[in-house]
Order: structure tokens, then sequence, then C-alpha cells
């Protein structure tokens, strides 16, 4: 039975050499360990939390966020064509989703990489641990303040605009999905906010990635580059009554410094990057609304 799954109470059993039960809790992959093995002479990691964590989060960058799903190609949407969006009438809500913390990611869809299998996951998670490390200390607090950011923007323009938490939406609605084919609209239905939350539009900013990006293709760096500092989302605004798009941004940043950045464990170089990407974005994001 080596190299077989099987079913067991509603949890994968995997190998021996590999022995994990793997369980899901609120979308993520929790691998709790059990056992390790040697075969022919070499170590055999046991698959670990980092290590399913990685495998979610290259998974998430690739397939997208509740707020995004679907793999509808979304037309940007130039806020300042056609009529006004805003007048005094106008009520506004706000939703900010950002990763708990910074982190290093080995996929981008521009730059590439993928580390390949499991085995292959976890080399690329030991030879990156420092690197993670660090970033996982590096504060959000800037990138957060788009969130104040906005209201405040909005607010100058006489906008009613209140904001709501990721998690209140999440807890209290699972929309169901919505005929966006031609890139137009949003791919879930989120017309019944609009009685629920109390607002006609709903403006909504989602970074998936913020931290170093470090592409790998198996187990070797990505002749794309060293790593770099990455913030990377969209930002769009939603006509909830007709669940159209009346602006979509996409948000890419890069910077990085060459061949300087490998400085642990403080990454003086690759981490003012960092924080120069931070800023950059959030401008990015706010920038349309502010004018």
């Amino acid at each position: 039975m080596v190299g077989r799954h099987r079913c067991k109470g509603g949890e994968i059993v995997s190998p021996p050499a590999v022995a994990a039960h793997r369980r899901f809790v609120g979308g993520r992959a929790i691998v709790q360990r059990e056992q390790s093995h040697r075969t022919d002479g070499v170590a055999v990691a046991l698959i670990e939390r980092s290590l399913a964590m990685r495998l979610w989060r290259w998974l998430a960058a690739v397939a997208g966020t509740w707020a995004l799903g679907g793999c509808v190609s979304i037309v940007p949407v130039d806020l300042h064509k056609g009529a006004a969006i805003f007048d005094e009438k106008t009520s506004v809500g706000v939703v900010v989703q950002l990763p708990e913390r910074p982190n290093v990611w080995e996929y981008d869809p521009e730059r590439g990489g993928a580390a390949g299998g499991l085995l292959q996951l976890g080399i690329v998670t030991a030879v990156t641990s420092k690197l993670t490390a660090h970033a996982k200390s590096l504060p959000t607090d800037e990138l957060r303040a788009v969130e104040s950011e906005l209201m405040r923007a909005l607010q100058k323009k006489g906008v009613a605009a209140r904001s709501f938490s990721d998690s209140e939406l999440m807890k209290t609605f699972k929309p169901d999905r919505f005929d966006a084919k031609d890139g137009t609209s949003h791919v879930r239905d989120m017309r019944p906010l609009r009685d629920r939350l109390g607002v006609e539009r709903l403006l909504v900013v989602t970074v998936g990635q913020v931290g170093f990006n470090y592409p790998f293709s198996g187990v070797i760096p990505m002749a794309a580059g060293d790593p770099m500092a990455y913030v990377g989302g969209e930002a769009y605004l939603l006509d909830l009554r007709t669940n159209a798009y009346q602006w979509y941004k996409k948000v890419r940043t890069l910077r990085g410094v060459g061949k300087t950045w490998d400085q642990p464990p403080a990454y003086p170089a690759l981490t003012a990057k960092f924080f120069e990407a931070v800023e950059v974005a959030k401008e990015e994001i706010v920038a349309d609304l502010a004018r």
C-alpha cells in the first residue's frame, strides 16, 4: 500500500514515509505531525504546518480569494471614465482584506515560479526559512492604514462611507455564483449586500500577497531574479444594484535590490524596499479615489 492514500473518518491518511493526518479548518490546511521515516539513509522530513501553509498560500495566489473567486478575466475599469459615480446621496461600504502578516511567496503570475511537489516544497521552505522568519516579523501598519485613508477620501467627496470587517462579511454572507462571462461584473452575486449592509456600493481592497517574492522552479531559484519586496492584490468598486464593476484596479508592486539582498538576519536593504513597496501600493490604491 506504499504510495497509496486512503480515507478514514473524513481524514486523509498518507503512506508511512510521510505519515500525516490532514484536516481543513476555515479553508486552511493544517497538517498534524505523526512520525518520521528514513529511506536509503536520507531523512525524509514530515510535512509540518508551515509546509502545508506554504502550499495553501501558493494555491491561494493562483486561485484568488473569496472576493475575487473564479477564473473570469476581469476587465480593468477606469474610475474617471463616464459619468460621475459619487454624489452626496451615495453610500459606500469599505472592506479591506489583508494577510495576517507578511510572508515569502514562491509564485507570481508574471515572474513565474512553483516549487512543484511536496518534497520540493519542503526543500524550498528550508532554503527560505531565514527570509520567511524575517518577513513575518515586519509590520503592516502602513498597509492597514489604507482603510482610514479611503474613508477620508470618500468623506471629502461628501460620500456616506462605512467600514466593514472582512470577517464580518465572511460569517454573515455566502454569495451565489453570478454569470460574469464578460468580466465586467463580480463572479459572485453581491447584490444582497445592498440591503444587508445598507449601502449602494461596495469598495473592496484585497491584498493577497505582501512580503517578498522569491520565485523557484522546482528547488532552483528562477532566472527571474533575486527576492523582491512584493505587494499584490486588487481594488474595486462594485455597484450593488447591478453587481457590475464601476472601478477595478490591479495592484502589483515589486521593489528589489539585486545581489545585495542576502544580508541575514535583518536584511536591511530588502527591508527598506519592503516599506517602499507598501507605501507605493497604498498610494496606488488611494490615488484614484482621492482625485
